[in-house]
């Protein structure tokens, strides 16, 4: 490999395909070695550009504090150096950490200043991007009309600028809302000109993304040769593109398909797919989602074992990283499986975990629902360990 900065270049082209491939911990060790040299040998902007590649890299491993910080320091030397389009970039990225980590309202002052500099250097695209962002935005903050505006607002400029792959975006995003409302047929018809426009424009992931909707959406409508149809032509393109992350949650839905008809079979074959994967890949919360999904289907089977070594995986899962919902949730399912199989003090143990945890998170209808199962579980341990008197 060479040095310098032509060295730095070829680190971070390598770091790219690998964090595209889904191998995020090689991709990390690339971009760190790319970055040192661009320190060494390249201009302010490489390096913020490689502080920037770091950045998303920590998003895509949901390291949102490191994600963060990147992408300041990112837009801290694309300011010294003004460059407003570097600027733009960062400002979206923060915004989508602050709203992927849940506050959305702090990722709008990001995104509103993000667009600010696209309308005061004239940059369509960039306005019609923005506009798009803050669309999300108030779309996560359950305000779907007012994301409709935005996203109708882009859509416009994408269709006036000739950006097939932004207008393609939009009718995707749009789709989101309608199906959200409930406006199921209007989402459908968004999701087609979607698939049209990103085959139209050769983008092949907004054609596999908008086909993923469109699946997911001829599931929920009970319409499962139209949804195999849609998720298999995703699939092939996930595979070409080489997105294993991608692959391995489509890979879900065609396994969540499958059971829905009947054929757990065919549904835990894609969900073990799945499960390579991601192992594969560490991506841990994904792979607690698709264990979950196998633990159900051999709790309706009837190997309880073997499902409460399934959830127990999962529950190891969520404590790692302090998802205290999905514990106590997990622990509920645990909970069923050892009552179901008579084991009703360890069962009981389970529940009372999950109420615990539900109570300290303020869930209340969970916290509740789960009471009324420890009363009824309780009851009946006291009326089977009730010693029988001679009348009986």
């Amino acid at each position: 490999m060479e040095t310098g900065d032509a060295g730095a270049a070829a680190w971070g082209n390598l770091a790219l395909i690998q964090q595209l491939s889904g191998n995020l911990d090689s991709a990390q060790s690339l971009h760190q070695k790319a970055l040192i040299l661009h320190q060494k040998f390249g201009s302010k902007e490489e390096k913020a550009l490689e502080l920037g590649n770091l950045g998303r890299l920590f998003q895509a491993k949901r390291d949102l504090d490191r994600a963060f910080a990147y992408h300041l320091a990112a837009l801290s030397i694309f300011r010294e150096i003004d460059h407003p389009l570097g600027e733009m970039s960062q400002l979206s990225h923060l915004g989508r950490i602050r709203q992927t980590g849940g506050d959305a309202d702090s990722s709008l002052i990001h995104y509103q200043e993000a667009l600010e500099i696209s309308r005061n250097i004239d940059f369509a695209e960039g306005e019609a991007s923005q506009l798009s962002n803050i669309g999300w935005a108030h779309q996560s903050l359950g305000r779907a009309d007012m994301a409709l505006d935005y996203y109708r607002q882009a859509l416009k400029i994408d269709k006036k600028t000739g950006y097939k792959r932004g207008e393609a975006q939009n009718h995707l995003t749009i789709g989101w809302i309608h199906e959200q409302k409930g406006e199921l047929e209007k989402a459908q018809k968004s999701y087609k000109k979607s698939v049209l426009l990103n085959r139209k424009a050769g983008f092949k992931m907004g054609q596999a993304s908008a086909l993923f909707s469109l699946g997911k959406l001829y599931r929920r409508l009970e319409e499962p040769n139209e949804a195999l149809e849609s998720l298999g032509q995703a699939l092939v393109i996930y595979r070409e593109m080489g997105n294993r992350g991608a692959e391995a949650n489509l890979l879900r839905q065609l396994g969540k398909l499958h059971e829905a008809r009947g054929d757990d079979d065919n549904a835990l074959t894609h969900f073990e797919q799945a499960l390579e994967i991601h192992q594969e890949t560490g991506d841990l919360r994904n792979k607690a989602r698709v264990l979950s999904d196998v633990g159900e289907i051999q709790k309706r089977r009837g190997n309880l074992q073997l499902a409460l070594d399934q959830f127990q995986e999962v529950l190891e899962i969520t404590r790692k990283f302090d998802d205290r919902y999905s514990e106590a949730m997990t622990l509920m399912a645990m909970a069923q499986i050892n009552m179901a199989s008579g084991d009703t003090k360890q069962g009981l143990k389970s529940a009372n975990q999950a109420l615990k945890i539900f109570t300290e998170i303020g869930a209340e209808q969970e916290a509740a629902m789960v009471a009324e199962s420890i009363k009824r579980a309780e009851e009946s341990l006291e009326q089977a360990e009730k010693p029988m008197t001679d009348d009986e």
